[in-house]
């Protein structure tokens, strides 16, 4: 079961006092029973509106993730990650949700700490799309490679953006959310989809669009839209998205096997409520996989 924010106790975050980056974090109740306590020892990184910290569960002796936030930030996130990760807690390749709750100042979520990032999966995907959810940002950075007895799966995380393109009608039924246009631009502009750019609300297409071009972008290092100079962010995405239309697929994926055409084929193809055959398509890297000779031995590069 999922901590709550209003299920908290009188347990205090134990801060390194050496770390000025922590010592605001001292006095965020910690609320579920396998973690006591945690000691912020170094800064992970830094994301809008958010920091990631690396903590340490006192009980067990392993380190996770701590994401906080302002509590007078203007777009608060981690309520909403908090609550995907609840529903994604326990299945393969995510990682676990340990607690979230608040302080004086500050929102705090804890969740299992992952490994370096990586470039790919469909799997993640399509357990996202089959609870309801979106992403609304892929790119290379969210997804990681689990550690120890999980360092040969890779996980999906960072879920502040998520949208449930599936609303509840009753206790049986649930309904796809209808078209709409007019949207802003929700997640990282390199990687959205043509449609994202439009202003159309985002669907499933919409992520497998972005996974394309990142999965791109790993393999010819660059996308033609990538490095543009403009004087505001509007004019820049405005920028990116015309390239983007006016990029054929062929010469997007031109030295590529054929397969990212036939890919990105498919997903431009779909329509605005279609469910994705996520089966065809890891089928069509996994024929690549076999095509040019790899093994299927679950040692990295980076092994």
């Amino acid at each position: 079961m999922c901590a709550t924010w209003e299920n908290l106790n009188d347990l205090r975050l134990t801060c390194s006092r050496s770390s000025k980056r922590a010592a605001f974090l001292s006095g965020i109740p910690i609320n579920f029973s396998h973690l006591i306590s945690h000691i912020i020892s170094q800064s992970l990184k830094i994301i809008v509106a958010c920091e990631i910290y690396l903590g340490l569960d006192l009980n067990t002796n392993q380190e996770v993730a701590i994401k906080v936030e302002p509590l007078e930030t203007l777009d608060p996130q981690l309520r909403n990650e908090a609550k995907v990760y609840c529903l994604l807690n326990g299945k393969t390749g995510f990682p676990l949700f340990k607690w979230i709750g608040s302080g004086s100042h500050y929102n705090a979520l804890v969740i299992e700490l992952l490994g370096v990032s990586l470039d790919q999966q469909f799997a993640r995907r399509e357990h996202l799309h089959d609870i309801g959810f979106i992403h609304r940002d892929i790119k290379p950075g969210n997804f990681l490679m689990g550690r120890g007895s999980k360092s040969k799966t890779v996980h999906l995380i960072d879920f502040g953006l998520s949208y449930r393109y599936r609303r509840r009608i009753d206790d049986r039924k649930e309904e796809h959310v209808g078209y709409e246009e007019g949207q802003g631009l929700v997640g990282t502009a390199c990687y959205s989809s043509i449609c994202t750019h439009l202003g159309i609300r985002q669907t499933r297409r919409d992520d497998l669009e972005s996974l394309g071009y990142m999965l791109i972008s790993f393999l010819k290092g660059t996308l033609p839209w990538i490095g543009i100079k403009s004087e505001s962010r509007d004019s820049k995405h405005s920028i990116m998205s015309e390239i983007k239309i006016k990029t054929s697929l062929h010469d997007l994926c031109l030295g590529l096997p054929i397969e990212f055409l036939t890919y990105l084929r498919y997903i431009r193809s779909l329509r605005f409520q279609d469910r994705p055959d996520y089966s065809y398509l890891r089928r069509l890297f996994r024929d690549v996989f076999i095509k040019k000779g790899f093994k299927e031995d679950y040692i990295f590069d980076w092994s």
